[in-house]
């Protein structure tokens, strides 16, 4: 296909949120692109996960099927959220609401809310489906994490992740402690600073490394 039938969305520093032409919503986390057919109809609501991650609210239409291609994966659905994440070699899906249909290597899969699954790109025979972990997935889409009883290093895990630094604690007895605090639209600095002081930590910084430590 020529470059001129695709249209590409593609976000980079930034969460790039964006309707598609049938009134789906997508939310494109940092680095992501995202395409579909410049011919684009409501009959054939197709789009391509290149790279990156994409949290999806499809516009229902029982009639016509939205399909988004990655890797070596079809995710099907009529109208439901759900988030895609590319990773090296692997796409993960996670489920919000409705049912989504995951089709691969000729199988296929049912999701429902709060269900996630990892399909690799070469082992199609070994695919992981398992209850989600926590809903903190979605930080990008709503800016805001909710910790409760959350232990450290599940919380510098997905700050890392978010702020492309990263957080290391220094001692492994700290990544056991437990923080219940929430944080909406916050920069790296003000949450690094609330975490050193409910925990009498002090923080070191070198280049991109961030240092919690006794």
């Amino acid at each position: 296909r020529s470059q001129r039938e695709e249209m590409h969305l593609v976000s980079q520093e930034a969460v790039r949120q964006e309707s598609l032409p049938d009134g789906s919503v997508v939310t494109l986390n940092k680095n992501t692109e995202l395409a579909y057919s410049s011919t684009w109809s409501n009959k054939n609501r197709n789009v391509e996960l290149k790279k990156g991650e994409v949290f999806f609210q499809v516009h229902k239409d029982k009639k016509h099927p939205f399909v988004i291609a990655t890797g070596h994966t079809n995710v099907t659905v009529l109208g439901t959220s759900f988030n895609v994440r590319r990773i090296p070699n692997a796409t993960e899906i996670i489920v919000a609401t409705g049912l989504v249909k995951v089709a691969y290597a000729n199988k296929e899969i049912l999701l429902r809310p709060d269900q996630m699954i990892t399909i690799r790109d070469t082992d199609t025979m070994r695919v992981d489906k398992k209850p989600i972990q926590d809903k903190f997935y979605k930080y990008y889409v709503d800016r805001e994490f909710n910790f409760e009883n959350t232990p450290l290093q599940r919380v510098v895990e997905l700050v890392s992740r978010a702020y492309d630094y990263q957080v290391i604690i220094d001692d492994p007895a700290d990544r056991k402690l437990i923080l219940t605090a929430k944080f909406e639209q916050n920069s790296l600095t003000e949450i690094i600073r609330v975490i050193a002081k409910s925990f009498d930590l002090s923080v070191q910084v070198e280049g991109k490394e961030i240092h919690l430590t006794r």
